[in-house]
C-alpha cells in the first residue's frame, strides 16, 4: 500500500523562545532543520519493518519555543492480507510512529486524530480499493512506551470480478445441468459436454491470472471453481452412463 500522509509535527524547545516585544513583535521565524534538534522517529509498518521519518528542510519556530512542521510524505508498505473472502474481502492495514530506542527517555509521541475530525467526504474512490475508515489509538510496548497506531480499512471493489469470474462460473454450472435435456440418441450430449468442459478449462487459466499470487489462505472463490469442475466431472460420468444405457437398450 502507498499512502500520502499530511503530517503536523511539533514539539517545545524552551531555549529557542524569545520575547516578541524586543524583536519588533516577531512571533515566528523559519529555520533550517539542520540547525535544530529533531527526534529520530521511525514508522512501524509491519513485523520487523521500519522506515525513518525524514523531516523537511525548513521548520518554523514560534516565540514560545515551539518547533513546528507541516508537510506531506508518501509511505509505501506491505499489509498482511487475508484472501479468504476474495473478491469481497475487507483489509485493515496498520502503521505506527515511535521514537528510536535512544530517544525513549526524551521523546513522548502523542497523536491528534481524536482532536481533529477526519472527514471522508473529499475522498474519491479510484482503482481497485475503496476506503472505508481510518482511526488511531495509543498502544504500549514491552518498555512501557506509548506510541500511536493508525488503522486504515479498505474494501476491494468486486464489480469486475463478479462480471468476469463469478457470473461466468455460475452460468457454466447452470449449462452443465442442461446437458441432461439433450436426447441421448443423436450424439450431441458428448460433443456439447466436451465443448463446455474445454471452455471451462481455458477459463480456469484466466482465473489463475487474475487471482493474486502467494496466498496465505485459499479464497472461497477457489472452492467455487473446484466445485464447478467436480460438477462437470459428475455430469460427465452421468452422461456417459446415460448414453451407454441408451445404446444397450437400443441393441436389445
Amino acid at each position: 500500500m502507498t499512502i500520502c500522509m499530511s503530517m503536523k509535527v511539533e514539539w517545545p524547545q524552551q531555549y529557542l523562545a524569545w520575547d516578541p516585544s524586543i524583536y519588533n513583535n516577531i512571533t515566528k521565524v523559519n529555520i533550517e532543520t539542520q540547525f535544530l534538534w529533531t527526534p529520530y522517529i521511525v514508522i512501524v509498518v509491519g513485523f520487523g519493518e521500519r522506515l525513518h521519518l525524514d523531516f523537511p528542510e525548513w521548520a518554523y519556530v514560534t516565540s514560545t519555543g515551539d518547533v513546528k512542521f507541516h508537510f506531506e510524505t508518501y509511505v509505501t508498505f506491505r499489509c498482511g492480507i487475508d484472501f479468504r473472502k476474495y473478491p469481497f474481502d475487507i483489509q485493515i492495514c496498520r502503521l505506527g510512529f515511535m521514537a528510536f530506542v535512544d530517544f525513549w527517555d526524551t521523546v513522548n509521541i502523542t497523536y491528534f486524530i481524536k482532536k481533529y475530525n477526519l472527514d471522508l467526504a473529499p475522498y474519491i474512490t479510484n482503482g481497485e480499493w475503496r476506503l472505508i475508515s481510518y482511526d488511531g489509538k495509543a498502544r504500549g510496548d514491552a518498555n512501557n512506551q506509548s506510541f500511536p497506531i493508525y488503522s486504515i480499512k479498505v474494501q476491494r471493489r468486486p464489480e469486475y470480478y463478479i462480471l468476469m469470474i463469478i457470473a461466468p462460473l455460475i452460468l457454466t454450472s447452470a449449462m452443465m445441468s442442461l446437458v441432461f435435456l439433450i436426447p441421448p440418441g443423436g450424439g450431441e450430449k458428448i460433443s456439447f459436454f466436451v465443448t463446455l468442459f474445454t471452455s471451462l478449462t481455458i477459463f480456469s487459466s484466466f482465473v489463475g491470472n487474475v487471482m493474486p499470487r502467494n496466498l496465505s489462505s485459499a479464497p472461497y472463490l477457489i472452492l467455487l471453481l473446484i466445485g464447478v469442475f467436480v460438477q462437470g466431472l459428475l455430469a460427465n460420468l452421468a452422461t456417459l452412463f446415460v448414453v451407454n444405457m441408451y445404446h444397450k437398450e437400443k441393441k436389445q
